[in-house]
């Protein structure tokens, strides 16, 4: 999914904004400048994200706003579900990002186990601590 969104954003980011904004002033979308780049942002840094693993379950939710407006706010209706076919399926891996994270190997969960480990160790008193603690008293 990283690399579609890569591949489509660098295709809006090249076309130029002015283009994207364009097409979303055709399709009806509000501030239609301002969410083309949004979603050509989106679309860049977040596949980026998703590759690396970084805030999965985040983006996950931004792209479900996204695909649910472009699958049955502009293509399904002017194109037809054949058309649809594409985003229907990002919107599908978006709803699994969002429930699910971005899985055991992503960076999301090598941060989350570093800060279980950190918080595990905070909690407790080293025993050379306690040690120095019994000879005190």
């Amino acid at each position: 999914m990283g690399f579609v969104l890569i591949i489509t954003g660098y295709e809006k980011l090249t076309s130029g904004l002015q283009r994207v904004g364009a097409s979303m002033a055709k399709n009806q979308i509000p501030f239609p400048t301002v969410m083309g780049a949004y979603i050509t942002a989106l679309e860049l840094v977040g596949g980026f994200l998703l590759l690396i693993g970084l805030g999965g379950r985040w983006l996950g939710l931004l792209y479900i706003g996204e695909f649910l407006v472009v699958s049955f706010d502009v293509v399904v209706p002017t194109r037809g579900w054949m058309d649809g076919r594409l985003p229907i399926m990002l919107l599908a891996g978006a709803l699994m990002l969002f429930v699910s994270g971005s899985g055991k190997a992503s960076l999301d969960a090598v941060l989350t186990n570093l800060r279980q480990k950190q918080r595990k160790s905070g909690d407790r008193i080293p025993e050379s601590a306690q040690q120095m603690e019994s000879i005190r008293h």
